[in-house]
């Protein structure tokens, strides 16, 4: 398997030195975009792959492994409903229905799982004057994968069960790369926030609703520490996610009661796990959880001195040290 060194040095689909071979790569990727818009992905799609089964040494802590998990036979995967179809995005994100039979029998229960694809034709077009600008997308899902399979033990913990990447036939005749992941129930930061505020006329900004705002300090400050020692689990295997924010961050099994925080989406993640770039992920995860600006100052005053054991504080890192280049 390459690491993720290797794959960001992978050469894109065509030859960068020669204009012909650029322009020939743009053509048909842009023959497949215009397919894309008459063929797209829709419910009731389905794809036949063979899953890969997680490797779990330790299930303390962790959900459970769905059933079809360990199934030895290629299972059917049915589109159900889209999390992510806009055209601006890298991705396209949906749910699906898992169909099939688990060893000798029909699966009791329906199962679910997020299926991510990354779609060359949708993602970008090289530009023949700036071919060698070009970030073939083929290295997105490639990386994407490599750091799903570095952050196999804490699967089912602080990131996704992951099933594998698979190379699938899309409606337009495009082949793309689908990664396949466990489906969490439960809400992302950013729906729960958005429950909890209101617009405040006197202030001209969202506040907390009346009815919680004296019982929120400590919902925050439990969250913190779920979100800290998420990300810290991830970084302690030298990954950086690069791109905290509430909708990539699942509060599980539910917003009311979560036991965990789940980190998801990892196409713009990056290695090695710099200090300064630490630092700045978990000053995201407190930005991410915290309404406004008088429960931002709450929470990381109250963090300098009460978090767990193993846990650092978010705070502003120090720019002055930083030598990222």
């Amino acid at each position: 398997m390459l690491n993720l060194q290797q794959i960001n040095a992978l050469e894109p689909g065509f030859d960068i030195e020669s204009r012909v071979s650029v322009q020939t790569y743009a053509e048909r990727l842009s023959s497949f975009r215009l397919a894309s818009y008459d063929h797209p992905l829709t419910q009731g799609t389905s794809f036949v792959v063979q899953l890969d089964s997680p490797v779990v040494q330790d299930q303390a802590g962790k959900r459970s492994l769905p059933s079809f998990s360990i199934s030895p036979l290629p299972l059917v995967l049915v589109l159900e409903s889209p999390l992510q179809t806009d055209k601006r995005c890298l991705t396209q994100v949906w749910v699906a229905r898992v169909e099939g039979k688990i060893g000798n029998r029909t699966q009791e229960r329906v199962q679910h799982v997020v299926v991510k694809f990354i779609q060359h034709s949708m993602i970008s077009i090289p530009d023949p004057d700036y071919a060698e600008e070009y970030i073939d997308p083929a290295v997105l899902a490639l990386r994407e994968d490599a750091v799903y399979r570095t952050l196999h033990s804490v699967q089912g913990s602080a990131i996704p069960y992951y099933f594998g990447m698979h190379v699938v036939n899309l409606p337009n005749q495009e082949q793309a790369h689908m990664l396949v992941l466990e489906h969490i129930e439960g809400s992302t930061v950013r729906e729960w926030r958005d429950s909890i505020v209101v617009f405040d006329p006197a202030i001209g900004d969202y506040s907390v609703k009346p009815s919680i705002h004296a019982s929120i300090v400590p919902i925050l400050q439990h969250l913190l520490v779920l979100s800290l020692q998420s990300i810290k689990a991830i970084h302690d295997l030298d990954i950086i996610h690069a791109d905290i924010n509430g909708k990539n961050m699942i509060l599980y099994p539910s917003a009311a009661a979560p036991t965990q925080v789940v980190f998801i989406d990892f196409i713009h993640s990056t290695t090695p796990a710099e200090a300064i770039l630490k630092e700045f992920e978990r000053l995201d995860c407190c930005t991410a959880l915290v309404c406004c600006e008088e429960h931002s100052y709450t929470i990381e005053n109250w963090a300098k001195d009460n978090l767990p054991d193993g846990l650092v504080p978010p705070i502003y890192p120090d720019l002055r040290k930083c030598n990222l280049r």
